[in-house]
Parts: structure tokens; C-alpha cells; sequence
């Protein structure tokens, strides 16, 4: 395929408050040798917005889109999938090192298999140790998610492209008419589950996420935010909740609940009070957006031609 021919594909890269890590991720972008990129770096404002603008602008090709306020992972990815113009879009992170060849290897797989809404590849630590290669998510009466790599400490080489019901947020490509047809990430998420939400609903509607093992990319150091623990904590409990509620067979619900809304509260008010805190507000967002949920969900379940994924399959 000449590179006139060749689809575009739109980089949205989310940054926040790591400046010191977004040049090297900005370079990768820079630096891949697919012909028929736009970049847009989206950056949820921080007190390091000054230092962000700046390294940006080093970057003469690349567009900055401020957002107004943080919007957290799911706000700021649904501005720049909107303002993206590409076939493909790509999503990435601030702390993500992107290869070379890697969006040209995903594009080749994403134009060989139109039933593949989403790409990924193999994300090493800064030692080349496999950390994440995609996985397989149970929505069973507990929660599973088994990552390839960070639950595998011994596994065979990855040869060739392989299918997965988990795919992480860090390093997507999206297919724009898959986006167009079941919608991004849910803005109400605000941050974590954000992509475990999207597969699974991707995959309920038929669709498959698959592995190419010849895209690879290097997470950087992980470090502090300015992000509080109790926030996190109120994210994950409620996005966990609200997925369920979405999308788990309802023969699992009143296990998961009470597994994970009454003995997981019993046991934090005792070992950690502020996790207990963020837990109740959690449910307490449950409860009064349970309604609006419960519609979305008979939805959700009229629209699919495949159901949830029952079993972890590693």
C-alpha cells in the first residue's frame, strides 16, 4: 500500500501533571514511521500546565487542546476522539513510550480484520520485562481480571496476533466507525474501569479486541499525582459498580453486591476507614443513579448480538 493510499490515523495522548515524562512520550510519537499521522495532545489542566504548554510547543505538528478544567481519563479522551479526524485514533498516555513501528503494525492488522474494533500490543517496563499484553476480564459473582504478563510471571513467546477480552486504555487503536456506532469511553467514569466498560461492551455487541505482538511500547516510572487516594478509591468502587450493573448476568448481581458492597465496607471500617468513606460514597452514587443505569442496561442488553464474557480463558 503506498503511503498516499494509507488511512489516517489520529493520536490523542493525555497528559495531566508529569511533564518530566511527557517529552519521551511525545518524541515516540514523533518518531513512528507511519506516514499519515495528527497528534493531538489533550492536557487536563494542572499545576504544571505552564510546563506542559511549553514541551508541547516543541512540537510544531502536534495540536494542543486545553481542557477547561480535568476531566479525568474519560473526559479527556471522548474531546480528543471528537476532534480527531483519522480512520484509526490511537490513544496513549503521558507515561507511555511508544515504538517505532507500532502503529503501523496495529494499522496492518486493524486493515486485514474489519470485525476488530480495537488493537493493542505488548507494553514492557523500562527493564523489557513484560508487564502488559492484553487479558481476559470475569464478571462472575467476583471480579477477575487476569493480565497477560502482570499475572503471568512465566508464559510462551507471543508469536503472532491473538484475541483478548481486556484490552488497557494506555495504548488503544480505535476504529472511528466502531466508535461512531456503540460510543467512547463513558464520560460519567471520569477515571479506572473506564476501559474495562469498553471492551466489555464492545464485545457484547460482536465485536473483537485483539493483541499484535509485533506493537510494542515502554511504561515509564509510575509517579506520585496529585490525585488523592480517596478519589481513586471512590472512582474504582463506583465505575466496578456501575459496569456490573451495566453488563453482568443478573444471576451474579446479589453475590457481587453483597461480596463487594456489604463484606468489602464491613472489613475497611475496620482497616482502613477512609477506603470504608470512599466505598459509601460510591454506593451512595449507585443508589441514586440506579434508575438511569437499570435503563441503560435493558438497552444495552435489546442492542447486542453476544454476550458477556463468562470465563477468564488465559
Amino acid at each position: 500500500m503506498s503511503p498516499g493510499s494509507l488511512p489516517l490515523v489520529s493520536v490523542v495522548l493525555l497528559c495531566h501533571d508529569r511533564p518530566q515524562l511527557l517529552v519521551d512520550a511525545l518524541q515516540s510519537i514523533a518518531a513512528q514511521r507511519y506516514p499519515k499521522l495528527e497528534v493531538l495532545v489533550v492536557h487536563n489542566p494542572s499545576p504544571h500546565s505552564e510546563a506542559i504548554r511549553s514541551i508541547v510547543q516543541q512540537f510544531p505538528d502536534f495540536r494542543l487542546i486545553v481542557m477547561p478544567h480535568n476531566a479525568g481519563y474519560t473526559g479527556g479522551m471522548n474531546e480528543g476522539i471528537r476532534q480527531a479526524t483519522g480512520k484509526y485514533i490511537y490513544i496513549t498516555e503521558e507515561d507511555m513510550v511508544t515504538a517505532p513501528d507500532a502503529v503501523a503494525a496495529m494499522v496492518a492488522y486493524m486493515e486485514s480484520d474489519p470485525q476488530c474494533a480495537i488493537a493493542s500490543g505488548i507494553h514492557d517496563d523500562q527493564c523489557g520485562v513484560i508487564v502488559h499484553a492484553g487479558g481476559f476480564i470475569q464478571l462472575g459473582g467476583i471480579y477477575r481480571l487476569f493480565v497477560i504478563g502482570r499475572d503471568t510471571p512465566v508464559f510462551p513467546p507471543l508469536l503472532g496476533p491473538f484475541c483478548a477480552s481486556y484490552i488497557t486504555g494506555a495504548m488503544m487503536l480505535l476504529r472511528r466507525s466502531t466508535i461512531e456506532e456503540l460510543g467512547a469511553f463513558r464520560q460519567d467514569f471520569f477515571m479506572y474501569h473506564d476501559d474495562v466498560e469498553l471492551c466489555v461492551r464492545f464485545l457484547r455487541h460482536g465485536k473483537t479486541l485483539v493483541i499484535v505482538p509485533s506493537a510494542r511500547a515502554k511504561t515509564l516510572a509510575n509517579l506520585p499525582t496529585a490525585k488523592t487516594s480517596a478519589l481513586i478509591n471512590f472512582h474504582k468502587f463506583k465505575n466496578l459498580f456501575a459496569t456490573y450493573l451495566l453488563h453482568a448476568p443478573a444471576g451474579v448481581l446479589p453475590e457481587f453486591f453483597a461480596r463487594y458492597a456489604g463484606i468489602t465496607l464491613l472489613r475497611h471500617m475496620f482497616r482502613d476507614p477512609a477506603a470504608a468513606l470512599a466505598l459509601l460514597r460510591a454506593e451512595f452514587w449507585i443508589t441514586a443513579n440506579f434508575p438511569r443505569l437499570l435503563r441503560e442496561r435493558k438497552q444495552l442488553a435489546a442492542s447486542c448480538r453476544e454476550s458477556v464474557p463468562s470465563a477468564i480463558t488465559p
